[in-house]
């Protein structure tokens, strides 16, 4: 018949060599001789009562070290009564005022408490290396009713400072002492993303991943939700950076596309571009980006005429930002546009962009040098 805790606290317990040993004043070797007898301990261990103790410093081994063995779970059911605190626990002296003149285990009641006191500063950590697993999973199986219920929530964050602080990459492989071999990533970590994900990086931008599309097979886009620049602030980019000149096909198109014609529409990529003559293409507008500043320069024009820049993701809205009444003119105009996005359920080939739509009756060649962009 199995024994109660409290009665084999001061027996011995007869290991599966023979041997036997005090149980002294802590529960472990216990513990660890149930996880060595398998399944039948483990049923047994249900009547164990209380906490399970170990020396300072000393780990609690629950399950069996086996590969292939069922995971230790640790469940509260409900008909039994919470144990009391005990050292392991914020008590009323030493834990932060909180909202009910309650200790630690009280304040919040749960299948499993823990709980960071004196010089151990956390309450619960939790990591992996496994690439498709996580450190932490907080769930709530609560369905959602009704708008007169509160929503189903899977974790709470309080604090009485910073509420959720990111670890970024190099942060974290200084922890491990890999800082030698790690290198800073700004943007979104490699590797396959799942929306709903949120991420900093090593610059302190932070983004959140959305569907790039109704599949998913069409995997995620980012959004920079906030960084050293906030978001809705106005970027300048330290040089110009031109994404499209008609006249010699500098920018993202491969060719020439020469001068644009009376009633005709162009989409420009302003992704990235180029500075001066050099022939290395550099970012200028990024994904995040809700508009873009831009100097629209005509040259070489025909007649008259007058070309509009909007967004990709609209039609030409009828207006204009830049005209001309001769043949032979050369002139810019600062414009700012709403920018859209072009291919927006591949990833690997999605792009902001604006479209140019010419009218008036005449023809002119298309520069567009990107000065500055809005988050």
């Amino acid at each position: 018949m199995a024994k109660h805790l409290d009665d084999v606290a001061c027996d011995e317990i007869s290991t599966t060599d023979g041997h036997t040993s005090p149980a002294a004043g802590n529960r472990r070797d216990l513990l660890r001789k149930l996880a060595i007898a398998g399944a039948g301990a483990a049923a047994g261990s249900a009547l164990i009562a209380g906490r399970a103790d170990a020396a300072n410093g000393a780990p609690v081994v629950v399950g069996a070290d086996v590969v292939g063995e069922s995971p230790t779970t640790i469940s509260y059911d409900g008909t039994t009564a919470l144990p009391d605190p005990g050292a392991s626990l914020v008590t009323g002296s030493d834990k932060k005022p909180g909202p009910l003149p309650t200790d630690g285990l009280n304040l919040f009641p749960a299948a499993v408490g823990g709980y960071g006191v004196t010089l151990i500063k956390h309450g619960v950590h939790g990591s992996t290396k496994a690439v498709d697993g996580f450190g932490v999973v907080a769930a709530n199986a609560a369905p959602a009713t009704d708008e007169t219920k509160p929503a189903p929530r899977a974790l709470a964050v309080g604090a009485f400072g910073s509420q959720i602080q990111f670890l970024t990459p190099l942060v974290l492989a200084k922890a491990v002492n890999s800082a030698t071999t790690a290198t800073a990533q700004v943007g979104p970590s490699a590797g396959i993303h799942s929306p709903g994900e949120l991420y900093a990086d090593d610059a302190y931008n932070l983004w959140f991943s959305v569907p790039a599309g109704p599949l998913p097979a069409d995997g995620v886009a980012w959004v920079r939700l906030a960084g050293p620049t906030t978001a809705g602030s106005f970027v300048v980019l330290p040089s110009p950076v031109r994404v499209y000149d008609s006249r010699t096909g500098q920018g993202p198109a491969s060719t020439a596309d020469g001068p644009i014609v009376s009633g005709a529409e162009r989409t420009i990529n302003l992704l990235n571009g180029f500075i001066g003559a050099s022939t290395t293409k550099v970012p200028a507008v990024p994904l995040a980006a809700t508009a873009a500043a831009v100097n629209l320069t005509i040259s070489g024009t025909t007649a008259n005429g007058f070309l509009s820049m909007f967004s990709s993701d609209v039609p030409f809205p009828g207006t204009s930002n830049i005209n001309w009444t001769a043949a032979g003119i050369d002139q810019a105009n600062y414009v700012v546009s709403a920018v859209g996005i072009v291919n927006p359920t591949t990833p690997a080939t999605s792009a902001p962009a604006v479209k140019i739509h010419a009218g008036g009756g005449g023809t002119t060649n298309v520069v567009v040098d990107v000065t500055g962009y809005y988050l």
